[in-house]
């Protein structure tokens, strides 16, 4: 169990995340796209496709994930090439890939600015503009960042001075399936069924550096979960409000349609 006094150079308890903040539909000429922001860690996420693709790069039997990871200066590094890796093999759990044979999506993920925490936000940016591309999924990718601090222990979504400071750190992905259930603490906010707690959360990704013991590793795994579907109930209600203002938008243009139509009908009756 985390202790909940600040011990944090930033203020924030060991399982307090930083404010998080989630654009959809961004950029113009993506099939689907997201900003994931985490503080001053900030990802641009764009997806592209479904689409056909050249015969050589083809599956007949399923959908080929392309992802790029692009830092936020310089040439991609030997790290980026691994997130690509996690991040493709993380998603084609989760993309109905058998869909879409013989097609492919690419997913470009652009980081803005880092301040730790980065695979985890690249990887909840990377779901955010698949789901506004209307890509079939089988549930909602969200992932958490963890690390073990010298004195303090566990703590979740470090800083990126907390992760050089830690003796290990962790990125958890999880896959959250099912209809929304009431949370435990009846603030209204909705967890996926899989992160209720008589259910076990499907584990797509869990990369560790450094070194911890059994016990600080189990501390990660309740924690990592803990913190996804945090990040899950945030994306979701970020997607209801977008949803929403789409509504309205499309109720007030409508409405202005229909008021225009009527004004124009009354003046060719008074011209008649």
């Amino acid at each position: 169990m985390l202790s909940d006094i600040a011990v944090r150079t930033d203020g924030r308890t060991p399982a307090m995340m930083r404010q998080m903040h989630m654009e959809r539909d961004c950029l113009e000429r993506a099939t689907g796209s997201a900003r994931w922001e985490q503080d001053r860690s900030v990802v641009y996420a764009a997806v592209y496709g479904p689409m056909e693709i050249r015969a050589g790069k083809q599956d007949t039997d399923k959908l080929v994930i392309e992802v790029v990871v692009r830092p936020a200066s310089g040439a991609p590094s030997s790290a980026d090439k691994e997130r690509e890796v996690t991040i493709r093999r993380a998603l084609e759990h989760v993309v109905k890939t058998a869909a879409h044979p013989r097609c492919g999506i690419r997913v470009v993920l652009q980081t803005v600015s880092s301040d730790g925490g980065i695979d985890a936000i690249l990887l909840n940016a990377a779901c955010a503009a698949l789901i506004d591309a209307s890509v079939d999924v089988t549930g909602v990718l969200c992932a958490s960042s963890l690390a073990v601090l010298p004195g303090v222990g566990v703590v979740v979504d470090p800083t990126e001075d907390e992760e050089t400071a830690a003796t290990a750190t962790a990125t958890m992905a999880y896959n959250f399936r099912g209809e929304g259930v009431a949370n435990e603490n009846g603030d209204g906010g909705l967890l996926p069924a899989m992160a209720a707690p008589e259910a076990e959360a499907e584990v797509l990704t869990t990369l560790t550096r450094g070194v911890f013991s059994e016990e600080a590793f189990l501390e990660m795994t309740v924690t990592g979960r803990d913190a996804a579907a945090a990040a899950f109930t945030f994306m979701m209600e970020a997607h209801d409000r977008y949803l929403a203002a789409q509504e309205a938008h499309m109720t007030t243009g409508l409405t202005a349609r229909i008021e225009a139509l009527a004004l124009e009908l009354e003046r060719e009756q008074r011209g008649a």
